[in-house]
């Protein structure tokens, strides 16, 4: 009929072409396209309540990059890949605390490291009215169990206080956000000009000090140098005569000998002195003639000891005399009062002296 359009004869051939399924024919996709089934991080900040230590323009600490941040009064190492927040007093610890994501629990937590003075955190569901730091994490020099950290709990390391941040959609609210102008980011690492100007005065000041230190050194160098040349310079033969002093004034002139010869100087003593005794071992001189004596022996014998002189009256003019004139006493009579000294007891003579033999005693 007519205007009816008829199946093509030739239809059945393509049958097969279009019905079958050829996975090379198959379009790949867009490369762009990223799938992954693992979970984004949710972004984590801190804001900076009150802090003795930090500067009051650093206020924000930005955390978005980093799985693991650390807190601690010292900087972190150069070579250190991890971040570190750095409160410089002295009630914050070397390695205060650890903040990091927990991907088993898909949670931020943290983990005081053993710090003295404690790391304090209070919920934010706690009540307004309380005014303590909050609950501790672990007793003084103890690490601590892992804390959950929720948003807007509070942080409490020393004296600075922070506010945690935690969005899971990673997007920053108005407190945690960085401003358009002003630099507001509180440093995690340290920056590496800084590092090397204090590694060039730290080396700077070694050198100094070694400075003060080398003229000590330099004056024992110098007393080895002349050491070393005094024992070089006695080292070296002598050509010429030298003059070896004996006893007296006799000088004897002797060719010099090469250092650590043998001397004999028992030799030059008997040149210096024929007349003196031979001093050979085994060898003993002859008993010498007696020497005449030129003093008589009766000249030598001990004279007779000296007798004091007997004993004389004192005369009228001396003074103990007249003293006891005064008091009553006349020549020949004895000392004393008679009722208090007999007349046998009272002597009259002075004791004559006896002189003993040598080596008496007196009984």
């Amino acid at each position: 009929e007519e205007g009816e359009i008829s199946e093509s004869p030739s239809a059945g051939t393509f049958e097969h072409g279009y019905d079958a399924y050829n996975p090379e024919f198959a379009w790949p996709g867009s490369g762009s396209e990223a799938t992954s089934n693992v979970p984004d991080v949710p972004l984590l900040r801190l804001v900076v309540l009150s802090s003795p230590v930090l500067p009051s323009a650093r206020r924000l600490a930005v955390l978005d990059a980093y799985t693991e941040i650390q807190i601690g009064r010292d900087a972190a190492p150069p070579a250190s890949a991890t971040p570190r927040i750095r409160l410089k007093e002295l009630a914050v610890s070397k390695l205060h605390a650890t903040l990091y994501w927990d991907s088993a629990r898909y949670e931020w937590a943290i983990v005081d490291m053993g710090s003295k003075h404690g790391t304090f955190v209070e919920s934010a569901s706690a009540p307004s009215s309380s005014t303590g730091p909050g609950q501790r994490l672990s007793a003084p020099r103890a690490a601590s169990m892992p804390r959950k950290l929720k948003h807007l709990d509070r942080l409490m390391l020393g004296g600075t206080t922070f506010s945690v941040h935690i969005h899971e959609s990673r997007l920053a609210c108005d407190d945690c956000a960085l401003p358009a102008t002003g630099n507001v980011e509180i440093p995690l690492f340290a920056d590496a000009e800084k590092a090397a100007a204090k590694l060039a005065q730290k080396r700077k000041a070694a050198e100094e000090e070694e400075g003060r230190a080398r003229p000590q050194a330099s004056e024992r160098d110098a007393r080895k140098a002349l050491t070393s040349l005094r024992r070089e310079m006695l080292s070296r033969p002598k050509s010429s005569p030298r003059t070896v002093s004996g006893e007296g004034d006799n000088e004897v002139e002797a060719r010099a000998q090469p250092r650590g010869a043998y001397v004999d100087r028992a030799a030059k003593r008997r040149q210096l002195h024929p007349g003196s005794a031979v001093d050979s071992p085994g060898v003993y001189p002859a008993t010498p003639p007696p020497i005449p004596l030129k003093v008589p022996l009766s000249a030598m014998r001990p004279s007779s000891p000296t007798r004091s002189a007997p004993a004389v009256p004192l005369a009228a003019s001396n003074v103990g005399h007249k003293l006891l004139m005064k008091q009553g006493w006349t020549p020949g009579s004895a000392l004393g009062v008679e009722e208090d000294n007999p007349a046998g007891r009272r002597l009259v003579e002075p004791i004559q002296v006896t002189i003993l033999p040598a080596k008496a005693g007196l009984g």
